[in-house]
């Protein structure tokens, strides 16, 4: 018996078991990334998608805003939204399982879910924008600080310079008068 036969049966029975391990599954929603953040002004994109793959389904998926139970694809023409105007609702889309958010706002902040169609299957990802803070004024005070240390340290230098300086003439002065060190 040739030594690749055993390697074969081997390879095909680890294929095989895999593909099958695969089939028995249970069916799973998953999202990328399952959280993001975003300065405002930024675009959003959320996906979500069947695992194992399956890119029929994908085309059914929905997204929802956090704390709604209706699909952001039924609000996208309808006023009614809580605490939503139309133009907010324009900013947001959900079609075959990616969500996008274009110009993200502070109250865009949220867990956002991700569903099948028949409600069984769900994932959600959490997305959160934050205004980046200025540190102007903290990077003009340490400037301000070191500035000031600069000076003080130059005028120390100078300051011995000049006294060494006037310690020499008078050296100078006491030994032409004729004292001695």
């Amino acid at each position: 018996m040739s030594p690749i036969l055993p390697l074969l049966l081997l390879s095909l029975y680890l294929t095989l078991g895999t593909t099958l391990a695969q089939d028995d599954e249970e069916p799973l929603l998953r999202v990328l990334p399952p959280a993001i953040a975003v300065t405002p002004g930024e675009e959003v994109s959320l996906v979500c998608s069947h695992y194992p793959e399956d890119l029929e389904a994908d085309l059914e998926l929905q997204w929802y805003l956090p704390n709604s139970e209706e699909p952001i694809s039924a609000q996208e023409f309808n006023e009614t939204t809580v605490n939503t105007t139309q133009d907010d609702i324009l900013r947001f889309s959900s079609e075959n399982g990616t969500l996008t958010i274009t110009n993200a706002s502070l109250s865009d902040s949220g867990t956002y879910v991700c569903r099948n169609v028949d409600r069984t299957l769900e994932v959600e990802a959490e997305v959160k924008v934050y205004v980046m803070p200025s540190y102007v004024t903290e990077i003009m005070v340490v400037l301000a600080i070191n500035a000031v240390l600069v000076l003080v340290f130059l005028g120390c230098y100078f300051w011995s310079i000049i006294n060494d300086r006037r310690y020499k003439k008078q050296q100078q002065a006491r030994e032409k008068l004729g004292h001695k060190r």
